[in-house]
């Protein structure tokens, strides 16, 4: 409430001195009134006094709309404090609203504050709320955080703030606990570890309690993790913060109020309240700026650059001002894609998202190539790669890359396949490398064959030979020849009919999970489409039966093993024999290494 007074006797004075003295200076006059009053516990007075102004303010004719804004937060807290959440509520919507409508950072960070605290607050107290109803739920796994944990002889019981009205209905279920590296922690609790199994003893509306055995020379505290499953809201499927609520990772204020909680986003989540939780993240780190902005000059931290990354070549602090909602975006997806040091712990998002920035901004794999494609010419999408290219070698993802270009023309994605064609291009030119060149003509040319664009198909394989001969890229000019091959002999391929296997057959399932291969005493393969739910072709390499079948980790390859000691791999691009080896023993088992370089099988013992 202090540092909320504060901010609003700050806009105050800046509305006196815009000219509204008489007015400003009533205001401010009855607000510490008002402010006094409460703190002597006189509520019902202070809420007659924050009424009247809330009045007074909505009939003035120059109305300041974040002064209007905070008078509601301070209502709501007010009606917080005579525990009556329904009203508290009622203020603190107001409140956003408003602050949502004139785009008043300041109240709408407060506004949101004030709503999510109410809620953890209705459920540490266990108050009566009456939440909207969730009409679609489905079951999953969410962990949440210990609130106190207290040992007997050999077991420990453990109280969590989350219950019925939070998704946990199954009052026999057991679940497990996670020990982790928690804040202000000096005892064993350093990296994330299983602790044990937890059976669920009791449940309420607003909390559970739970036991397990003891594990000897490991204390249980405030902030290690119970997975228990609950029945989540369908429409999280869509929300952003989905991740971040299921698995307990909270980023908070630069006061320490939480910008999102578990409890209000499950009855009121919506793509309006996740924008406001990112404008809310803005005006966190510009407050930072600002804070700081006056010993730039002298302060240590103005001396750090970005040396790689979205922001190369910046200062930290020019960095925090310039960043815009889609790198708070990179940044949680990052968060969330390495969570284990942040789950359970209420880290601040400036701090956090600072040191981010001090890391070269290391983005999620996955938001690297829609990073790139923000960029609307091949020369800047090449010269933002070059601030990224640690990033780019480490997580291998050209070749990444490749594969999922490779499943976009396969599935007739035109326009990904020539977005990730594009991208590959432009990696290729940054790194000077020709195979990589090699992939994004091929793609191309798989593409020009889906259009039936013959004569340019043929023109693109070429120049992918010749930049992967550049190269020295042995698979790729092994494709290259194949795929030559596969379009002059089309008959080699043989579209199935749906018959199935005869008898007994093996399973493999792709990477991209719409293909599943079966193989079959009938010496055939088979490929079924699992969108179209039927089989799309047959595969007939094989003169014994199919004893093996794996995808390689890429998807790139499929290889069978069969009785007469052959092992075959096919192209899933072309779905056309590759190689045939002949192995010099009966298999029974064959697998592509997670590296996608090797064979790795397994014989029968006579």
């Amino acid at each position: 409430m202090l540092k909320r007074l504060t901010v609003f006797l700050t806009i105050i004075l800046l509305v006196s001195k815009a000219g509204a003295q008489t007015d400003s200076a009533y205001v401010i006059s009855q607000s510490q009134f008002a402010e006094k009053i409460a703190a002597d516990g006189k509520y019902d007075s202070a809420l007659l006094i924050y009424n009247k102004l809330n009045s007074d303010l909505q009939k003035s004719k120059t109305i300041f709309h974040g002064v209007q804004s905070q008078l509601l937060i301070n209502t709501g807290d007010l009606y917080l404090k005579k525990a009556n959440p329904e009203k508290a509520q009622n203020y603190y919507d107001q409140a956003l609203a408003i602050a949502r409508e004139f785009d008043v950072a300041v109240q709408k960070t407060n506004a949101l504050s004030a709503v999510m605290l109410l809620h953890q607050e209705i459920a540490r107290q266990n108050w009566t709320f009456r939440y909207p109803a969730v009409k679609e739920t489905e079951e999953e796994y969410v962990h949440f955080t210990i609130s106190t944990a207290s040992r007997n002889k050999d077991s420990v019981d453990i109280m969590i703030i989350a219950g019925k009205l939070d998704g946990i209905v199954d009052s026999v279920q057991t679940g497990e606990i996670y020990i982790h590296a928690v804040n202000n922690d000096t005892g064993s609790h350093k990296d994330i570890g299983f602790y044990g199994k937890v059976r669920l003893i009791k449940l309420a509306d607003n909390n559970c309690w739970l036991r397990t055995a003891y594990q000897k020379g490991i204390d249980l505290i405030p902030g290690d993790l119970v997975i228990l499953k609950a029945n989540i809201p369908v429409a999280w499927r869509q929300a952003f913060f989905r991740s971040f609520l299921m698995q307990s990772i909270s980023l908070v204020s630069n006061y320490r109020y939480p910008l999102y909680t578990y409890r209000y986003f499950y009855y009121y989540a919506n793509p309006r309240l996740e924008a406001d939780v990112l404008d809310a993240m803005k005006f966190c780190v510009k407050e930072v700026v600002e804070m700081l902005a006056e010993d730039t000059l002298t302060d240590p931290l103005s001396n750090i650059h970005c040396d790689e990354g979205a922001f190369a070549g910046k200062n930290l602090f020019a960095a925090m001002d310039q960043s815009k909602p889609e790198h708070f975006r990179y940044f949680l997806n990052f968060v969330y894609e390495f969570p284990g040091k942040y789950e359970g712990n209420n880290y601040k998002f400036s701090e956090t998202y600072a040191t981010w920035l001090i890391n070269n901004t290391p983005f999620a794999k996955k938001d690297l190539r829609p990073h790139f494609l923000g960029f609307k010419t091949g020369a800047a999408r090449q010269a933002e790669m070059k601030n990224f290219a640690k990033q780019l070698q480490a997580g291998n993802l050209i070749s990444q890359w490749v594969d999922e270009g490779l499943g976009q023309v396969q599935t007739e994605n035109a326009r990904e396949a020539m977005s990730t064609v594009s991208v590959l291009a432009d990696a290729a030119a940054t790194e000077k490398k020709d195979f990589n060149s090699g992939w994004s003509y091929l793609l191309q040319a798989g593409l020009e064959k889906k259009l039936m664009h013959d004569s340019a198909a043929v023109n693109l394989l070429d120049q992918a030979e010749v930049s992967f001969r550049k190269g020295k890229n042995e698979e790729g000019i092994s494709w290259v020849k194949n795929m030559k091959e596969n379009w002059k002999q089309s008959g080699r391929v043989k579209v199935g009919v749906q018959a199935g296997h005869l008898f007994t057959y093996t399973i493999a399932i792709s990477p991209n999970p719409r293909f599943i291969a079966t193989g079959g005493i009938d010496h055939l393969v088979k490929i079924w489409d699992m969108n179209l739910g039927k089989e799309i072709l047959t595969l007939n390499d094989n003169k014994d039966e199919i004893v093996s079948l794996h995808f390689s980790p890429n998807g790139r390859y499929l290889v069978s093993a069969a009785a007469d000691s052959t092992i075959a791999v096919w192209n899933t691009f072309t779905w056309t024999l590759m190689y045939r080896l002949q192995a010099g023993t009966i298999l029974n088992t064959v697998i592509v290494s997670d590296d996608n370089e090797s064979l790795i099988t397994g014989a029968k013992i006579p």
